[in-house]
């Protein structure tokens, strides 16, 4: 009986290390895609941002163009 209730000690004892592994895992695959949707999004911003000070500068330009 007592090595019995040592077996499922050191089973649980393993499925906890077992569960905590998984945990961190989870945890860095979730910082992993929360570092890459950032990177994303900060390249989108600077492609609109770009684009937009593009069609800026085109606009001032035909405005002043037309005004000579």
């Amino acid at each position: 009986m007592e090595e019995a209730v040592r077996e499922i000690i050191r089973v649980a004892s393993l499925l906890a290390q077992v569960l905590a592994q998984q945990a961190r895992d989870l945890a860095d695959i979730r910082r992993a895609g929360d570092a890459s949707f950032r990177a994303w999004t900060s390249r989108l911003v600077n492609a609109v941002a770009s684009s937009l000070g593009t069609m800026a500068g085109r606009l001032v330009g035909s405005l002043l163009r037309a005004l000579d």
